[in-house]
């Protein structure tokens, strides 16, 4: 008898649950298609879109997609919000707008070349490349401040390389004669390419230097294939040893302790360091290990069993064919 009238409230407590989520569920439902519901989380954010080109258009307009099920969507979306609100430690909710959603008013742009702000741009190509309008323009619905991302040279250097033998074909993108301060002044291409270029140059992305400069042209200064080609690792200690300076040139860029970070030992090795490593060798039983990420054991049998180094008087030689090879 006990156990049913726990059961009956088990289950009628069950029941209201779900009949006051279900109750509060359809009352957020009802309240978001209040156009200024958005204002009650979203404040100045969502009233900043009446100051847009973007006025005359609800929230859903944006943040919907204009079929039954994507208004559905954003009533669950709103329901999903309210929650993350309450419930302690959910992640923030993101509304992003589609690119379609854009080009239920845009697609005309797409067949247009237009210039704006200084660039002259066809946008069906990063468009058709699945590029999202947002990824360039953030803050276009609303009145976000104008550094808070947005489209950067880099961002377009992803795609498109220019000759390097001539630079003059920058002024297919960018119309000519003076641009105002905008975002775009202050963006990371331009603080790498500023008046301070040889200390902030390498502050931007590597990977784009190549869409204008030849790899000579870094290499002026570096000494080095800069940015390194993607097979540069296995090959970096004797790219380095080549040169006469080559490891000052590498200090140009790296830190004096990132090769000892990789290696786990001093490098490049000091002068004394063959006529010492047996020593470090015995000392420290993990070495071996380290060792054997740049040298195989053919390093070690040329040198203690062949005897190939040169330099050694015959009575050395005669000595060192005298001890055994252990493997250490």
């Amino acid at each position: 008898m006990r156990r049913r009238v726990l059961a009956e409230r088990i289950w009628y407590g069950v029941l209201v649950v779900f009949a006051v989520a279900l109750v509060a569920g359809g009352g957020i439902v009802a309240w978001s298609a209040y156009p200024g519901s958005c204002t009650t989380c979203h404040g100045e954010t969502a009233l900043s879109a009446g100051r847009t080109a973007h006025a005359g258009l609800s929230c859903e307009d944006c943040h919907a997609l204009p079929t039954a099920v994507g208004l559905l969507e954003s009533r669950l979306a709103v329901i999903d919000m309210v929650a993350a609100t309450i419930v302690p430690r959910r992640t923030p909710v993101e509304s992003n707008v589609e690119s379609r959603q854009c080009l239920v008013c845009h697609e005309g742009g797409m067949t247009v070349t237009t210039a704006s702000d200084g660039l002259r741009m066809n946008h069906r190509a990063p468009v058709d490349a699945g590029w999202e309008c947002r990824s360039c323009h953030p803050g276009t619905g609303h009145e976000v401040a104008a550094t808070l991302g947005g489209y950067t040279m880099d961002m377009c250097l992803s795609c498109h390389s220019v000759n390097p033998e001539n630079l003059a074909t920058c002024d297919v993108c960018h119309v000519e004669g003076a641009r105002p301060e905008t975002r775009e002044q202050a963006s990371p291409w331009r603080i790498t390419h500023g008046a301070n270029w040889e200390s902030t140059h390498g502050m931007g992305d590597v990977a784009t230097c190549g869409g204008c400069h030849a790899p000579s042209y870094c290499g002026r200064c570096h000494g080095a294939n800069v940015p390194h080609p993607p097979n540069y690792l296995p090959i970096h200690g004797r790219d380095t040893l080549s040169r006469d300076d080559g490891a000052a040139q590498c200090l140009g860029c790296h830190r004096s302790d990132s090769c000892d970070g990789c290696h786990g030992i001093e490098m490049p090795h000091p002068v004394e360091f063959a006529r010492e490593h047996a020593t470090e060798m015995r000392a420290d039983a993990e070495i071996e290990a380290v060792c054997a990420r740049c040298h195989t054991e053919e390093s070690c049998v040329a040198c203690h069993v062949r005897h190939t180094h040169p330099g050694l008087t015959p009575e050395t030689i005669e000595a060192l064919r005298a001890r055994p090879w252990t493997g250490r």
